[in-house]
This record gives structure tokens, C-alpha cells and sequence, in this order.
């Protein structure tokens, strides 16, 4: 999985080719490396913002991702932080900022109340 999320933020077009629902699945895992794992290449692999691979997560993951955006490391919180607020429609420069002032319940709570 590293390898692909290194290829994928390298290399938009091959992010395209990579089928995000396998490693969506991983982020219900019980193993906290899957979490992870996953959830660096799902950073790759929305950076596009593909509605079709948001959507997935929304419907398949949000309760994953915000337990994880709630983890207290923000090393570890980071990569779902992210994502979510892709899912919510944050534009990057915003996101970034909240994430770097540690504003994880607000970009939690814009995923939720959509």
C-alpha cells in the first residue's frame, strides 16, 4: 500500500487507475496499520477529488474516518482529516489551515451536517 499511495501522489494518472474500494474496506479493519496504511493512499487517490471515490467514502467510511480524525496524534489524525474534508467540499488551502490549528471538530462537524 505505500508503494501505491507514493505512485499515486507522484502520478495523478496512474491515482486514476487505482480501484479505491478495496482499500476503503480496510479502514473498517480492526488492525490500526491498515487504518493507516489506507488511509495514505486515500489521500493520493482523492487529491482529484473524484466525486465517485467521495461518495464512496461518505457512504462507506465516514464513521472510520472520523474516529481516526479524532485520534490525538495529529501525525495519525492527519491523512482523515484530509479526506473528510474533501468529502465536505473544504477547498485545500482551508483545510490545510484548520488541520494545522488543530480544528479537527470543525471539519469534522462540515462532513456530518451535510
Amino acid at each position: 500500500m505505500r508503494a501505491l499511495e507514493v505512485l499515486a501522489d507522484a502520478k495523478p494518472s496512474l491515482a486514476k487507475r487505482i480501484p479505491a474500494e478495496a482499500f476503503v474496506r480496510l479502514l473498517r479493519s480492526g488492525a490500526w496499520s491498515d487504518h493507516n496504511k489506507a488511509s495514505l493512499l486515500l489521500v493520493a487517490l482523492t487529491k482529484s477529488r473524484d466525486p465517485k471515490v467521495l461518495t464512496l467514502l461518505r457512504i462507506e467510511a465516514l464513521d472510520p474516518l472520523v474516529e481516526m480524525a479524532r485520534w490525538r496524534s495529529l501525525g495519525h489524525a492527519e491523512a482523515a482529516l484530509s479526506i473528510l474534508g474533501r468529502i465536505a467540499g473544504l477547498e485545500e488551502d482551508s483545510l490545510d489551515k484548520l488541520i494545522e490549528a488543530g480544528q479537527a471538530d470543525t471539519i469534522i462537524n462540515k462532513v456530518i451536517r451535510q
